[in-house]
Parts: C-alpha cells; sequence; structure tokens
C-alpha cells in the first residue's frame, strides 16, 4: 500500500492528458456504441448513463487509482463482498458492501436442487435453484464490476463524463448517418448473439428495423450493451403492457365499487341514525 501511495507520487497524473485519452477513446466508432446503458426502473422512463466497459476505461486513464475486493462472508445462501476504490493521489475512498445469493432462476430443473419457484412477468413458471461455483463467479465478477463503475466514477470529474459521453454520441450519430443500413445490420446481429431476433426488436420498436430512426439505435445499443454486462434482461425491458393495463384497470375498478359500498353503508347508517334521533325527539319520555 505505501508503494503504491509513493509511485503515485513519483509519477502525478495530468488532468489534460487523461481527459484527452478519454475523449479520444470515444471518438472511436468501436467503443463509442459501449458508452452508455439504459436500464429499466419499474414502468417509468429508463434510467442512462456511462457503462461499465466506459468506467473502465476513464478509471485506466485517468491513472493512479486503486481498488480491492473482499470476501467478508460466506455461508451456503449468502456471500458478502466489500469492495473499496481509492484514488492514491488525493487519498479519497468510497466503498461499498455486496451481498449475493447463491441461487439462479431457470425453467427447467433437470439435475438442479430446486429451492423455490415464481411465476414471471409472461406468466410462466420459473424455479429458483441453487447456483453452480461457475454461475456464483459470474455473479460476483458482475456485482463487482457494477459497483466499481458506480464508485469509481465519483473520483472523475463529471464534466469529463459528460464530454466523453456527447463525443461518444457524435462518433456514433456520424458512423450511422454515413451507412444507416450497416449499423442497423450490426445492431440485430449484436443482439441475435443474445437470442434476441429481429422480430422481438421490431415488436419493442413498433415498425419494422428498416425504419429505425437514429435515437431508436442509440436506444437499442444501450439496451445491448446493459444486457450484455449483467445488468438486465431482454423481458426487462418488454413485459406485457396489455397484460398489466388490464390488471391495473380491474384493481382501479375493484376499488371504485369498494369506495361505491362504502360510501353507500355511510349514507345508510346516517339515515338510520337520523331515524332514530327524529324518534327520540317526539317520544323523549324513552330511552335508548
Amino acid at each position: 500500500i505505501q508503494a503504491a501511495y509513493i509511485m503515485a507520487m513519483q509519477r502525478p497524473r495530468s488532468y489534460d492528458q487523461s481527459r484527452i485519452k478519454i475523449l479520444e477513446a470515444c471518438s472511436r466508432p468501436s467503443f463509442a456504441e459501449k458508452v452508455e446503458y439504459s436500464k429499466p426502473v419499474g414502468g417509468g422512463k429508463p434510467i442512462v448513463g456511462p457503462s461499465i466497459r466506459f468506467a473502465e476505461l476513464a478509471l485506466r486513464e485517468w491513472g493512479n487509482i486503486s481498488y480491492e475486493s473482499q470476501v467478508v462472508y460466506d455461508d451456503e445462501i449468502t456471500r458478502r463482498i466489500s469492495v473499496a476504490i481509492t484514488d492514491l493521489e488525493t487519498n479519497t475512498t468510497f466503498s461499498a458492501s455486496i451481498q449475493l445469493n447463491k441461487t439462479v432462476e431457470r425453467k427447467k430443473t433437470d439435475g438442479r436442487e430446486v429451492v423455490g419457484e415464481r411465476i414471471n412477468s409472461y406468466g410462466d413458471k420459473v424455479y429458483i435453484v441453487k447456483a453452480t461455483e461457475d454461475e456464483i463467479m459470474n455473479k460476483q465478477a458482475a456485482a463487482i464490476s457494477k459497483t466499481l463503475r458506480n464508485e469509481g466514477l465519483r473520483l472523475i470529474p463529471q464534466d469529463i463524463i459528460e464530454e466523453a459521453i456527447e463525443r461518444a454520441r457524435e462518433t456514433v450519430k456520424k458512423r450511422d448517418k454515413a451507412d444507416p443500413d450497416a449499423a442497423r445490420k450490426k445492431l440485430a446481429d449484436a443482439f441475435a448473439s443474445l437470442r434476441v431476433m429481429p422480430a422481438d426488436l421490431e415488436k419493442y420498436l413498433g415498425h419494422p428495423l428498416g425504419q429505425t430512426s437514429p435515437a431508436e439505435l442509440q436506444d437499442l445499443r444501450s439496451i445491448y450493451q446493459t444486457i450484455k454486462d449483467g445488468e438486465a434482461k431482454w423481458s426487462d425491458y418488454v413485459s406485457p403492457q396489455g397484460e398489466e393495463s388490464a390488471d391495473a384497470a380491474a384493481a382501479k375498478e375493484k376499488l371504485h365499487s369498494l369506495k361505491k359500498r362504502i360510501k353507500e353503508q355511510a349514507v345508510s347508517a346516517d339515515e338510520s341514525e337520523s331515524g332514530l334521533l327524529h324518534k327520540a325527539e317526539r317520544e323523549p319520555g324513552e330511552e335508548g
């Protein structure tokens, strides 16, 4: 640790050089298309931001940054990992704790130990099974990378990050404008490698791929990068909205009916009480 700090003092980073290197990387089309991610949150607008791949490059070019991850707890069900990232020049440290469940969801249970089951958004039954060591390591690597992205980018000035993202968007937009057909084909091939077919993309867009706009291409690229990095699944973007709307309408109708019934009961109670009071006024000698 002491040696790392000494080397950082002997070779301090250059703000301008680090910025230029990050922007140069974002000027390469092959990297620029990996700079952003788009993750759905609930039923609202998706969150868009710098991707894990961008964070890895930015931290490397920024220089003199150290990180470590350590398993602090491990049993048959969960694994807890502590991740810390430090700027060796400013001695600034950000850390986070990760908890991983040692289970995965599968549609088939061949040779797997089942610990539970649930119904997914498509109405299909999926089984929660114990994860293999390889599956646990994949989940762990993805979780650590996500944490390093979230915590590490806090060490880099926000204006550099915003400038880099804007440069990447301009780079991709310029390439798409030069050859839009090639861009669509490349994107369709990329999604096909994730078992998301062109028909699925057209259903998501609501029109044929040939009519895809530059903004939609960028949106699809962000989605692809998010799925590839393991932060989301395609099903997260295409949950059956029609079924959700029907359920919401049914719930709303049920609530309205309940309110109406309560109101009618309240009116009936008021009328009964009014009748009793009226009777009591006519017969003051009687009680009860």
